[in-house]
């Protein structure tokens, strides 16, 4: 658990797309942004703990990291779109957050492909939180995996959940045009996470 919280509270992209979806959506879009990144994080533990030297040496590919890294900076890219237009939008717009764009971008997809194709958060798995899936593998398998994975998910849900229920409130309290200037603040972030992983490849 203490070393699941370098992982699962660091900021990130996910924690911002959970942010500006739980606007509209409230600690609900939180726990489904968790269920798409446990989706895709738990099967990637248990392949981890069955082929690690394999999927390791893969994702230290150059062109892997590039590959995922130019998916996962164009999701970013279209996600802030979103926000922006919702944001700047003058229907559909109300004390509750959001437009248009964000209603209908599914929570599960979200975390399921700013997990999935971020390849930080998969070599994560493959050296900081290795000796998480080490020390259960002296448990067992897959026992000891999936003990292992329910100490760590639950800081997920519950830190996802959470800040998803705080950007629901806290949209009330700003009004809108504060949860506008929210969106549009989110949206920079994401930007700048998609900048930066850019500059990394350089």
């Amino acid at each position: 658990m203490a070393i699941s919280t370098s992982g699962a509270l660091s900021p990130g992209p996910l924690t911002v797309a959970n942010i500006a979806l739980g606007v509209k959506g409230g600690w609900k879009s939180g726990l489904q942004v968790a269920l798409g990144h446990m989706i895709v994080e738990l099967p990637y533990v248990f392949l981890l703990a069955l082929f690690y030297d394999t999927i390791s040496m893969w994702l230290s590919q150059g062109y892997v990291k590039i590959g995922f890294t130019l998916f996962v900076v164009g999701f970013m890219g279209f996600f802030a779109y979103l926000l922006i237009r919702d944001a700047l939008s003058t229907k559909g717009f109300n004390d509750n957050g959001g437009g248009t764009g964000l209603v209908h971008t599914n929570p599960i997809v979200v975390g399921a492909v700013l997990t999935g194709l971020n390849a930080y958060f998969l070599l994560w798995w493959a050296s900081v939180g290795l000796p998480l899936i080490e020390g259960a593998l002296t448990i067992g398998f897959p026992l000891g995996v999936l003990y292992m994975y329910v100490l760590h998910v639950w800081l997920d849900y519950t830190w996802l959940g959470a800040t998803a229920y705080a950007a629901h409130h806290g949209s009330r309290i700003l009004g809108p045009r504060g949860t506008r200037i929210l969106l549009l603040t989110l949206a920079g972030i994401l930007l700048f996470f998609a900048i930066t992983l850019l500059l990394k490849l350089l």
